[in-house]
């Protein structure tokens, strides 16, 4: 995984806002006209960013195609909590499916912020198919998460498609950012889904692909 990165991502931090850290990307807006009274777990709101979050992962990955899961924890610790491995049982239709897990400690994703040095990030890979998670329930953890009304601690997690060299990070209610290697390969989305788009960045975006 870090060597695919590094090879097709170079010089690009895995971190929220992943639309501002590479050159080729959309930004999509997922929940629309927020007010206080709607924050509450399964309200149209939350309902309306999530058929909008689940219609562009099945636009991007195809059921039966691979891609890799991965979730960055980060803590004032080396330590590998055991919770992080049981999360992930929730998440697969098949628990076998847990062997292909990998961990990988990394240096604290903002250098410039641990000072102590006692910072990390625990990187967990899954390369798995769509149809072999539980993807409905991943999507709606995400976007619930933030607004407490999931235990979930997902912190970052990111869809990777190796084959198609793109990276989908739904960062929460508000919104999704998707980037890749090329343009074309995410044209029929700018093309397809223009209306959601966000309009704070859509100058740039069309810059981008016209």
């Amino acid at each position: 995984m870090n060597d695919f990165l590094e090879k097709h991502f170079k010089h690009m931090r895995l971190e929220p806002g992943l639309f501002y850290e590479w050159p080729i990307g959309l930004r999509f807006e997922l929940g629309l006209g927020a007010k206080k009274e709607q924050y509450y777990s399964g309200s149209p709101y939350l309902k309306g960013a999530y058929r909008r979050a689940l219609t562009l992962f099945e636009e991007i990955y195809p059921l039966d195609e691979e891609l890799w899961i991965v979730m960055d924890i980060h803590r004032y610790s080396r330590r590998v909590k055991t919770g992080n491995v049981r999360m992930w049982k929730t998440l697969v239709k098949d628990h076998k499916l847990l062997y292909r897990l990998k961990h990988t400690e990394l240096p604290y994703y903002i250098p410039e912020d641990d000072e102590s040095g006692n910072w990390r990030t625990h990187r967990w890979v899954l390369p798995c198919k769509p149809s072999e998670i539980h993807y409905h329930r991943i999507l709606t953890l995400l976007i619930e998460q933030d607004m407490g009304f999931s235990k979930a601690n997902f912190q970052s997690l990111y869809f990777v498609h190796p084959k198609n060299e793109t990276i989908f990070h739904v960062y929460d209610d508000r919104g999704c950012d998707l980037v890749a290697t090329s343009r074309e390969t995410i044209r029929p989305l700018y093309e397809s889904f223009n209306e959601w788009i966000l309009d704070y960045d859509r100058e740039a975006i069309n810059e981008v692909f016209n």
